[in-house]
């Protein structure tokens, strides 16, 4: 095997001088080796080489890519938005939420923060969707209530079924079914958000006319508040039903206690006592009285508290006091922060139907209702827990209410009774405080939600976002590209590189580059590219087949190598260029070459010297006519000491002619008068013709096209030569189409 130079300059190119056995003969073969067929391994320069062959690929999955974006950005319909900006005013009213933050206010922000959140879940309610659907009858608007194209794919595929059953009365969908359809349409259609940290939400509405989208959201505010006006009064109603039943019950106790007072002063016929007791273990019994009356007072007003906070806990989510978070709670609470950040992020960039917001949504409102249980929970055992209190802290009073009564003190006693009608008067006080105020608020009630900025429709649609779609077409039509190009290469599994070829145990002689620019400026110049190469000296092919020539001359000085046979292992592979290119080659050394074209079945030589298709005399005259003069049918080409002969007329049986043994008799006749006789000759496979030729050929060239052939075609191919009788003198093979922009450096480029 002849192996490459290790060290290889572009200005000096090393030339190894390897002995190989070949058939019946021994042949010493040069090979001229370039940096580009060392093998790197996966480095950029592979990368490249791979990108460069699947150009065709990269080029057609990427802009395919691109104008599918295009033409889906263009066929997807315009949706508009109406967007309008509300603010959620303090409530000046009284409602449980009011109640809950006069009595704690340190509870202020976080159920001002409660509020906010209330609103947006009753922003995005159902019950508004179907009455603004109501309203403006958007079912009868085909973008409502159409069905998309995949929807109604399934519905039909599910109703093959049974119309084979014979069941008549099935439809695809029933009048709920269409109604929810539509109901959630809407609903997608609605957007709501929170401004930072302030009290402003941003209401917005989806529609593919910016007039319906306007008219939409005015509706729907509309509808909105009246509904937010609905449920305030609603909250000031069962917050006045709760006071009522409390104040009845304070109001009562409160009396019975004034009574017991006034009955011990008419009883004892008492005036007015002095407070001041010398006895100690009086006064000690006064101040446990008077501690368990403050405790019986505190213990009821935080009753009154967690009692409001358990009936706002029915309305969702609440933001709780510290006391009233655990670690639960707060791991809770951190998660759902996440999701609902990252649902607000992706909602900037897609749409609502998209299936990972559809999911996150689901998922939140999922962890909503967790927390919000939670919170019940919790909340509902605090309220057992402090109405036990409150029942210990009353035990407790009435204990040190009688230890104090027992006193023969009367001023003791009078005492005892006077601090019960405070403490009882307190508590009626408070109440009935929160009672006016309900009363009042209900006369004046009014929203607390107003307009900052009213609905207006934007002009240009918001979707599709014509350069982002564009942009993420291009990113996705480079990856594609890219993955198409390099599981093409996996999959291919044929010759690529002069590696290649060595791999397989075969010499090289050389490369030609890639000829497809070269075939551009034929067309331009009508002249065929095998012929500009000798009007083009110094171009990259010129200089690759000249390094063919000149390995071909070292391996054999006494031009022992006079008859060249040059096949291919299958068609298609580039042997008539190679041919062509060998014998323009050698005819620039001012000695005479005979190019014969011994492919009798797909001639190409009068395509290339530009001959008349029907032809008179050529190889088959030759072979066919042992009484014809072979010289008859030498042409001169122009290229000079360049003659050629040519197929002649198509024969019925190539290979039989072949076999007639002329060609063995008018050989020898040539080499008398030509330095150098190259046959073009059919590829191995499948042919018996290139196998009966190579019994005149000195040695044989096996060309061998870059992504053409496999290995294994390559070899049975090398097989069927090497394993003939006396077998076959293979020179080597010429690799052609090398994937490189120039094979050597120097010199005018022509591909």
């Amino acid at each position: 095997m002849i192996k490459k130079p290790e060290d290889f300059t572009d200005d000096n190119i090393h030339i190894s001088v390897p002995d190989r056995e070949m058939g019946h003969g021994s042949a010493r073969v040069y090979t001229v080796a370039s940096a580009y067929n060392a093998k790197s391994g996966a480095t950029l320069p592979y990368y490249g080489a791979i990108i460069r062959r699947r150009k065709k690929i990269i080029l057609g999955i990427f802009f395919g890519t691109v104008f599918l974006t295009i033409l889906l950005t263009l066929a997807t319909t315009p949706v508009y938005r109406a967007q309008a900006i509300v603010e959620l005013e303090k409530d000046g009213g009284v409602s449980l939420s009011n109640i809950l933050t006069s009595i704690s206010p340190t509870l202020h922000n976080g159920v001002e923060n409660e509020d906010i959140a209330t609103e947006i879940v009753i922003i995005k309610s159902k019950v508004l969707a179907e009455r603004l659907t109501d309203e403006l009858q958007l079912n009868t608007i085909p973008e409502f209530s159409r069905v998309s194209f995949i929807k109604r794919s399934f519905q039909l595929l599910a109703a093959i079924p049974r119309a084979f059953s014979g069941d008549n009365d099935y439809v695809l969908e029933s009048q709920s079914e269409v109604r929810d359809r539509i109901i959630k349409k809407v609903m997608d259609s609605i957007q709501v958000s929170r401004e930072g940290k302030s009290r402003t939400m941003v209401i917005a509405i989806e529609s593919e006319s910016p007039e319906l989208s306007k008219r939409m959201l005015e509706k729907y505010l509309e509808l909105y508040f009246d509904e937010n006006l609905s449920k305030r009064r609603r909250m000031n109603a069962e917050a006045s039903r709760w006071l009522v039943d409390e104040i009845k019950n304070a109001e009562s106790r409160a009396l019975a206690a004034l009574d017991a007072v006034v009955d011990f002063t008419t009883t004892h016929d008492m005036v007015s006592l002095e407070m001041n007791y010398p006895n100690a273990n009086v006064n000690h019994k006064l101040a446990i009285f008077a501690n368990t009356s403050d405790n019986l007072l505190k213990s009821k007003e935080n009753r009154i508290l967690l009692e409001s906070l358990h009936r706002l806990s029915g309305q969702g989510m609440l933001a709780l006091p510290h006391e009233f978070k655990i670690p639960e709670l707060e791991t809770l609470s951190t998660k759902l922060a996440t999701m609902e950040a990252t649902y607000a992020e992706f909602s900037e960039v897609y749409s609502d139907d998209y299936p990972k917001l559809v999911l996150l949504k689901n998922q939140i409102a999922v962890l909503k209702d967790r927390i919000a249980s939670t919170q019940k929970q919790i909340i509902s055992s605090t309220v057992q827990s402090a109405k036990q209190k409150e029942l210990m802290n009353e035990q407790a009073f009435e204990e040190a209410k009688r230890e104090a009564l027992r006193s023969n003190s009367l001023g003791v006693q009078y005492a005892v009774l006077k601090k019960d009608a405070d403490t009882t008067q307190e508590i009626y006080k408070l109440l009935l405080k929160k009672s006016k105020e309900v009363q009042l608020n209900t006369q004046i009630i009014g929203n607390n939600v107003v307009t900052v900025d009213p609905p207006s429709a934007t002009i240009t649609p918001i979707r599709p976002r014509k350069a982002l779609n564009l942009l993420l077409g291009c990113l996705i039509g480079v990856f594609g590209a890219l993955v198409g190009a390099f599981l093409a290469e996996s999959m291919d599994n044929t010759i690529k590189s002069v590696d290649d070829v060595e791999n397989l145990d075969i010499p090289n002689l050389g490369q030609i580059p890639n000829v497809r620019r070269a075939r551009k400026v034929n067309s331009r110049n009508r002249k065929p590219v095998e012929l500009l190469v000798n009007e083009l000296p110094t171009s990259d092919i010129a200089e690759a087949i000249e390094s063919v020539k000149i390995n071909l001359l070292l391996s054999h000085p006494d031009n022992s190598h006079g008859t060249l046979l040059v096949t291919s292992a299958i068609s298609g592979e580039g042997k008539t260029f190679i041919s062509v290119l060998l014998a323009s080659a050698f005819s620039s050394d001012k000695t005479p070459v005979l190019l014969i074209e011994g492919d009798l079945r797909r001639p190409r030589f009068h395509k290339i010297f530009s001959q008349p298709d029907k032809r008179e005399y050529g190889l088959s005259t030759i072979l066919a006519r042992p009484d014809i003069n072979p010289a008859r049918a030498m042409q001169l080409s122009e290229i000079p000491g360049l003659y050629y002969i040519d197929s002649g007329p198509l024969p019925e049986h190539p290979s039989r002619l072949l076999q007639s043994g002329r060609l063995e008799e008018v050989i020898p006749v040539f080499k008398e008068h030509f330095h150098h006789i190259i046959i073009d000759a059919p590829p191995l496979t499948g042919l018996s013709d290139a196998k009966i030729l190579t019994h005149v050929a000195d040695g044989i060239i096996l060309v061998v096209k870059n992504g053409y052939s496999s290995p294994l075609v390559v070899q049975r191919a090398v097989t069927s030569l090497t394993g003939m009788n006396g077998g076959a003198n293979l020179i080597g093979t010429v690799f052609n189409a090398a994937d490189t922009a120039s094979v050597f450096r120097n010199g005018r480029s022509l591909c």
